[in-house]
């Protein structure tokens, strides 16, 4: 695919580069969908051709053709946030900021701004941000005392569950109107889902051969376990039906724990040179993920 460039206002800051290396990955869309209980995925689009051999990474959905990725495009080693529109086959930054890396975009409820993880000046602080889908302005920094954020996933206007990194890595869930947070697991996995009712999904990594895939009710403050990963997955994503989606290498696989307690192979990538699958995404049946090389 070949995609037009369009650079357009960017936010810049001044700092040095404190990235020497990042992991070679690309993004990828397919078109997903369940018929008869039988999940099929088929249309797979390669979308980061413009960096091949680059780092593109934890791609989201903003709307129907606008999709933001974590990319080293043209950022010397750094990370940008970049927009891509596969139908327009067209792609902008929506960051460039000089010295500070930006990953993991998602966007705020009220469809005016967008929150990022950030990798501060220092090199070393991880932060939580918030910026303007406008680029009016550079942001602002959340929970300002928390230095080691390494992913999020936001369950309400106020709550914000946070993983962070730590001996041993946190599971925590952070109040955006008291500062405060409150540890909910160690060692849990960098993949966090909500279903919008107060659920948080996420993988426990109970030991080095068992994770297991849990929810915490934050109403009632409690931990269920739902089934057992597949061995070395730690990202999934969850249909509108409830049913979880997760990849072993180039193979895809679903999860139905109301019918089943195992997982089910629906297809084999492996032989499109699509080896390494991780970080699904899924809105209005197309799915998003990541081949790192």
């Amino acid at each position: 695919m070949n995609m037009k460039y369009y650079l357009t206002i960017v936010i810049h800051f001044s700092s040095i580069s404190i990235w020497a290396q990042l992991p070679k990955t690309d993004v990828y869309m397919a078109s997903l969908n369940k018929h008869n209980g039988k999940v099929s995925i088929d249309n797979i689009q390669y979308l980061t051709d413009f960096n091949q051999n680059g780092y593109n990474n934890q791609a989201y959905f903003f709307s129907e053709d606008l999709i933001f990725i974590t990319s080293d495009y043209k950022s010397e080693g750094q990370t940008d946030i970049l927009a891509l529109n596969p139908k327009e086959k067209t792609y902008f930054k929506v960051t460039e900021t000089y010295g500070i890396s930006e990953f993991s975009p998602i966007p705020a409820v009220n469809k005016t701004d967008f929150y990022t993880v950030r990798i501060e000046k220092n090199g070393k602080d991880q932060s939580l941000w918030k910026y303007p889908l406008s680029r009016s302005n550079y942001g602002e920094r959340l929970f300002s005392a928390i230095q080691n954020i390494g992913y999020y996933c936001w369950l309400n206007a106020t709550q914000v569950a946070l993983f962070l990194v730590d001996e041993p890595h946190r599971l925590v869930i952070g109040n955006t109107l008291s500062g405060r947070i409150s540890t909910i697991v160690d060692n849990p996995g960098r993949c966090l889902k909500t279903n919008g009712k107060g659920i948080l999904y996420f993988v426990h990594k109970v030991s080095p051969d068992l994770w297991i895939l849990k929810y915490y009710d934050i109403n009632e403050d409690k931990i269920l376990s739902i089934g057992k990963m597949l061995n070395g997955t730690e990202d999934f994503e969850i249909l509108p039906d409830g049913t979880f989606f997760a990849a072993s290498k180039g193979r895809l696989f679903t999860f139905d724990p109301n019918n089943s307690i195992q997982w089910t192979e629906i297809a084999d990538l492996s032989a499109l040179g699509i080896s390494n699958i991780q970080r699904p995404v899924f809105k209005n049946n197309k799915l998003l993920f990541i081949n790192a090389k």
